[in-house]
């Protein structure tokens, strides 16, 4: 039976000290990136698995970082809008490049939120979504690291939010279909109650009103940001559709809902109607036709999200940084050229 590999024969492969080494595992001490990235490589070389369990124990940390989605089950976020598996599979591989494991879950109570944390000792929070006073109080008694992605809240103050141009990206999307040729525009948002939905409907309204357009209360419609509430918005659009040439969804997966309900409805996309989305998930080029929207680098968010923690994690002092991604606009084939 082969001896097993201990962090004495991957300082040996990298020409380290074995503390150095055991600084990179543990996340303490300061070694360089470079340095950082020879010895897991080595670790990967060797075959050399640090044992987590002995870890949590000498330094009292559990290697675990939880990120809550706006859920009440967890699981749903995967089920019902790719976004966060994108956003996840960044995030998780920039936590294991550090030997950190994400954990997910949701907040349904404070109670509940704060014995969900303790119990899995977590080192590190990621949160998405609307919280309630009480929930924004928990978090900062709770005294670690925790980075924001797409919360937009007064009270957040002392945490690193990382998010794009909500109400530039519909702004844009907005102004490309008035550039084809269109100006009765609908508009389809999730919950009336979420800051980032009303940033996004701001600028579509901007986008409206500076070209002289009205925004047609009748063409505003409120589901949920899934698939299944992107064809209940079909339905309920489908008698307005004599009023409008174009309507901008604030979420991919709320346009790519519409169009399979709408084309099942033997409605033709771009022909009768074009649809731009807002996220460019992976879905939105393989459906058809293809989802012309606005780009916000969803893996990008992940890795930033990643490395604020990290940051965190490492200097053991908390950032208040605000990271907003610039959106693009992804032309497809979703958009009608209408003839000025």
């Amino acid at each position: 039976m082969s001896a097993k590999v201990s962090i004495y024969d991957v300082a040996n492969e990298v020409g380290v000290s074995p503390a150095t080494v055991s600084y990179v595992i543990n996340g303490k001490g300061k070694v360089s990136e470079s340095t950082k990235k020879k010895i897991i490589a080595a670790m990967k070389r060797v075959g050399y698995t640090p044992n987590n369990a002995a870890i949590s124990l000498s330094t009292g940390k559990s290697r675990l970082v939880g990120v809550c989605l706006p859920y009440g089950d967890a699981s749903n976020g995967f089920v019902n809008n790719p976004f966060y598996a994108e956003f996840i599979g960044s995030f998780q591989k920039e936590m294991s490049s550090r030997s950190y494991d994400v954990v997910m879950g949701s907040i349904r109570s404070e109670k509940l939120f704060c014995s969900w944390v303790q119990s899995r000792g977590l080192d590190a929070l990621v949160l998405f979504g609307l919280y309630s006073n009480k929930i924004l109080g928990a978090i900062k008694k709770l005294k670690i690291p925790c980075v924001l992605v797409d919360v937009y809240n007064d009270k957040m103050q002392g945490f690193t939010n990382v998010r794009v141009n909500d109400y530039l990206g519909s702004y844009l999307a907005t102004n490309y279909l008035i550039e084809q040729g269109h100006k009765d525009i609908g508009f389809v948002s999730g919950t009336v109650e979420s800051i980032l939905d009303q940033k996004r409907y701001e600028g579509f309204k901007k986008a409206m009103f500076y070209h002289g357009y009205p925004v047609k209360d009748e063409l505003v419609f409120h589901t949920a940001t899934t698939l299944e509430g992107g064809e209940e918005a079909a339905i309920k659009l489908l008698p307005k559709l004599k009023e409008m040439t174009a309507l901008v969804c604030d979420a991919d997966i709320i346009a790519i809902g519409v169009i399979r309900k709408l084309q099942e409805l033997k409605v033709s996309i771009p022909g009768q109607l074009s649809i731009i989305g807002f996220d460019d998930i992976s879905a939105a080029k393989y459906i058809y036709p293809s989802l012309t929207t606005i780009r916000q680098d969803i893996s990008e968010k992940g890795r930033l999200s990643a490395r604020a923690i990290l940051s965190e994690l490492d200097d053991g002092n908390a950032a208040t940084e605000t990271i907003v991604i610039e959106p693009k606009i992804v032309v497809r084939d979703s958009v009608k050229k209408l003839k000025l």
